[in-house]
């Protein structure tokens, strides 16, 4: 029986628009690290950010066609001279096959990951609660300020 997988956790976060640069594991890290890279007058009033999770096999049906690949390449050398090749893969064989499948699309990170949350981050609620640990006491109220300044001037 062929079923997908169940809803996943976001684990990794990018701005939208910045998808290419999946990198991030905190969503607030990853908003501090995007108004880092621009100059005050270009900081949005909100940003979408979008969470991230590795890609999985997506039916166990991958799993089994594999598991019968390998059991057809081996079956040569371990298994007896005449290929049973219509025998079917052990669950245990299927499992393992599957948890290989999903540990190599891990390595192609952080391009195999599926979209599973959209947020949109109100930038002055992310300030009143980050600035101060993002740039320190002094900073982090400066930039607050001048950023409420600035958004109140600008139209």
């Amino acid at each position: 029986m062929i079923e997908p997988c169940g809803k996943q956790e976001a684990e990794l976060w990018a701005v939208e628009g910045w998808d290419e640069n999946i990198t991030h594991s905190d969503m607030d890290e990853c908003i501090g690290d995007y108004l880092n890279g621009l100059s005050m007058e270009n900081w949005p009033t909100t940003i979408q950010v979008n969470g991230f999770s590795r890609m999985k096999a997506k039916f166990q049906r991958e799993a089994i066609d594999l598991a019968r690949e390998l059991l057809v390449e081996l079956w040569e050398e371990y298994g007896n001279q005449i290929c049973d090749c219509d025998q079917e893969p052990s669950s245990k064989l299927i499992k393992i096959t599957q948890e290989l499948m999903d540990t190599t699309i891990i390595e192609f990170k952080p391009w195999a990951c599926d979209q599973v949350e959209s947020v949109e981050a109100n930038v002055g609620d992310w300030l009143n609660k980050h600035a101060i640990d993002c740039w320190g006491e002094e900073e982090g109220k400066e930039t607050l300020s001048e950023f409420t300044r600035y958004h109140k001037e600008t139209p």
